[in-house]
């Protein structure tokens, strides 16, 4: 909480609490967690989360999961125990982190964590505890949610978690967040608070958000309830530079990937609900092309 002293009409002074100050602070990024496998991809999503870290002057914390291997034999097998094998995913992430402070210096400030269990479950566990504001993961392929995917920790947070999360594929390389495509239907934003961590973004990067909406050629007009919550989005955003778009396209994702490439968009923001388009792409069946356009971080906003 930030206190301001003001002066009162009988010259005394008093302290009062500056909503305006206040609104400004508290959604400020303040800790990013990446978390990676030492894979390219989840390697090129440390990088890309050490710049958004400093641009956003935030804490990173590099995270790493483990779990024992479990081997049938029966010849006796000599295994590392959690306590070696965290001693040395430690020292996997202190190699990273010198790497990653030979490059950026005192401007980056780390925090390394390890921990045993898969990788959902950890990541998840670590938000609660660190009160982590943005989960940063690589995915790797031809695109975001491809065959080879499937499955992959990245589709499983998209999918379960209740924090935003943020997939930056492996060709990815960081720029400024100026340009933000929110690509939406109007009936699933039932909680604008939903939209916290985008609004944090576009403030801080004085983004323009692009809101979408993809609509297809068998849908009918704008609803009623679609209308009030278009309403109650530009609400939502009024204090932020942005624009509505309406693109028509027999598919969504296609309509989503062309008006990224024309816009020059650095990020894409999606919200994976039960309904979503997000949503029912990852259970599509695999043979479904579904990839986002590889160049394009996707950010995922649960309520």
């Amino acid at each position: 909480m930030i206190i301001i002293s003001a002066i009162t009409e009988k010259g005394q002074l008093t302290n009062t609490v500056s909503k305006l100050t206040l609104l400004q602070t508290q959604f400020l990024m303040k800790t990013l967690l990446v978390a990676t496998d030492y894979s390219k991809a989840s390697l090129n999503a440390v990088k890309y989360a050490a710049e958004l870290a400093i641009r956003t002057k935030s804490i990173l914390v590099l995270f790493h999961a483990f779990h024992s291997p479990v081997i049938i034999s029966e010849v006796p097998v000599v295994l590392q125990s959690v306590e070696e094998m965290e001693l040395a995913n430690m020292n996997e992430l202190k190699k990273l982190e010198k790497q990653l402070k030979v490059k950026y210096g005192i401007k980056l400030k780390t925090s390394l964590k390890v921990s045993c269990g898969l990788a959902v479950d950890e990541i998840c566990d670590m938000v609660k505890k660190l009160h982590i504001d943005l989960v940063i993961v690589g995915m790797q392929g031809a695109g975001y949610l491809s065959e080879r995917l499937a499955g992959s920790t990245s589709t499983t947070l998209i999918q379960q978690a209740d924090f935003p999360v943020l997939c930056v594929n492996e060709k990815v390389k960081y720029k400024a967040l100026k340009r933000i495509a929110f690509a939406c239907d109007y009936h699933d934003l039932k909680n604008i608070a939903v939209l916290e961590p985008l609004k944090k973004l576009a403030e801080q990067f004085k983004s323009h958000l692009y809101i979408l909406k993809v609509i297809q050629t068998n849908e009918t007009e704008t609803t009623i309830s679609e209308a009030v919550a278009g309403i109650r989005l530009e609400q939502a955003v009024e204090k932020i530079n942005h624009s509505f778009h309406t693109l028509q396209h027999e598919d969504i994702v296609e309509g989503i990937n062309s008006f990224a490439v024309a816009n020059n968009i650095d990020l894409t923001v999606m919200i994976p609900r039960k309904h979503s388009v997000l949503k029912n792409i990852l259970k599509e069946p695999t043979s479904k092309r579904m990839a986002f356009h590889t160049q394009i971080p996707l950010l995922t906003l649960h309520e």
